[in-house]
């Protein structure tokens, strides 16, 4: 049984938000959006390590993703453009949650 979110990361009004409206565990999110809301927060957190010049942000990442044709729920948008407002700690946190997550649905497949 998978982790609640609070075991993550905790202390994060845009986090607790995206749990609120996706459930504890983020059960409710599909892997598809899993891997996307993995794809962009650790695209932020790459530019943040690797261009110390620009401001990472979670929702310019999500931005480029629409603007390649890729489908992105307005919901799950908003929810994660929020979290450009987490320190790095919480982003870090978060996507080790959504890994973890991920991974369960991950196994179905083996």
């Amino acid at each position: 049984m998978s982790k609640p979110l609070g075991y993550f990361v905790s202390g994060s009004p845009a986090i607790d938000a995206l749990a609120q409206k996706y459930g504890q565990q983020l059960q409710n999110m599909g892997l598809d959006e899993k891997l996307l809301a993995i794809k962009a927060i650790s695209g932020a957190l790459l530019d943040s390590l690797v261009r110390r010049d620009c401001e990472p942000s979670i929702e310019e990442q999500i931005l480029h993703h629409i603007d390649d044709g890729d489908p992105v729920d307005q919901g799950l948008q908003e929810s994660l453009a929020a979290l450009d407002g987490c320190d790095e700690r919480q982003c870090l946190s978060l996507l080790t949650a959504l890994v973890a997550y991920a991974n369960e649905e991950f196994r179905q497949f083996a």
